[in-house]
Order: structure tokens, then C-alpha cells, then sequence
């Protein structure tokens, strides 16, 4: 849910992708459902840190 008072902004470089990632895997750690980004069943963190499917295709894009 997106509320009017939220900004866009444009991700465009890899170092900010990277960083918006970290923040989306570490959600589920900071509130203390699971340990490690990659123990959430529906995080892409097992793809990225592991290269293990996710139930999903994953590609990076340079």
C-alpha cells in the first residue's frame, strides 16, 4: 500500500539497487520473524546470497 505522502524516486545504479534489496530482505530480520534474509519463505534473498530458486525466475539486470 502506497500512501500519497510516499515519493518515487528512480533506481539508477546498481549500488542503490543493491541497497533497496538489502532494506526489502532485512524487513522480515528487523521484525523478528526469522534470523537471516534468506530464512523468509518469500524473499528473494535465498536467490541473490545462494543462487537457490525461489519458486520464481530471477535475472540481474546490468
Amino acid at each position: 500500500m502506497f500512501l500519497e505522502s510516499e515519493k518515487t524516486f528512480q533506481i539508477d545504479s546498481r549500488q542503490k539497487l543493491e541497497e533497496k534489496l538489502t532494506y526489502m530482505h532485512m524487513n522480515p530480520v528487523r521484525a523478528g520473524l526469522v534470523e537471516k534474509p534468506a530464512d523468509w519463505k518469500w524473499s528473494s534473498a535465498r536467490w541473490y546470497e545462494h543462487q537457490q530458486s525461489v519458486g520464481v525466475p530471477i535475472s540481474w539486470v546490468d
